[in-house]
């Protein structure tokens, strides 16, 4: 759901998964970032995820992955505070 699409474990998602997809979604445009790019500097935050593994079936989907994870892409602090505010994200997350 946050590379883009409406599936979620081979199925169509939940409705509530997409709601808070759109969610996700109109924060990232809050601060002009893509939610692919937010959903991988995610996976950068070592205090929740251990190990990233990201699914790609073609060239260009590495490409795309690749493409989110550009040094120049940097998520600030203030959008994972919003993101825990609106519920996105557990309170007890630090940053």
């Amino acid at each position: 759901l946050l590379a883009g699409g409406f599936s979620y474990v081979y199925q169509e998602a939940p409705p509530e998964m997409v709601a808070k997809t759109e969610q996700w979604a109109a924060l990232c445009g809050q601060y002009n970032l893509k939610l692919p790019a937010v959903a991988m500097a995610f996976s950068a935050l070592p205090a929740c995820v251990a190990k990233v593994v990201i699914g790609c079936s073609s060239p260009s989907d590495v490409e795309d992955c690749v493409s989110h994870c550009r040094p120049e892409i940097i998520v600030p602090t203030e959008l994972w505070i919003e993101a825990q505010k609106l519920g996105l994200l557990p309170g007890w997350l630090k940053f």
